[in-house]
């Protein structure tokens, strides 16, 4: 997996992200700072921004079509 620039979130931030528990003292000290969260925010939404318009118009209107058809399954079973 690749680690975010900056090293924003250091290993207890990615074990955060993951859902793993840290071992032995790193257990103890295991929360995240919200400042520390925010910047995890900020690196992976510009990641996620950049990826998208790396994708030519063909690849964004299927993922746009795709993205919508998620949220509707989801959000139907919500509405019942």
């Amino acid at each position: 997996m690749r680690s975010l620039p900056g090293g924003a979130g250091g290993r207890v931030g990615r074990a955060a992200r993951l859902g793993h528990r840290m071992p032995g003292m790193a257990n103890v000290y295991e929360h995240v700072t919200a400042e520390t969260k925010a910047r995890i925010l900020d690196v992976l939404t510009r990641r996620w921004r950049d990826s998208i318009t790396s994708l030519d118009h063909t690849e964004q209107r299927k993922l746009a079509s795709f993205v919508l058809e998620l949220a509707r399954e989801h959000y139907r079973d919500e509405a019942a």
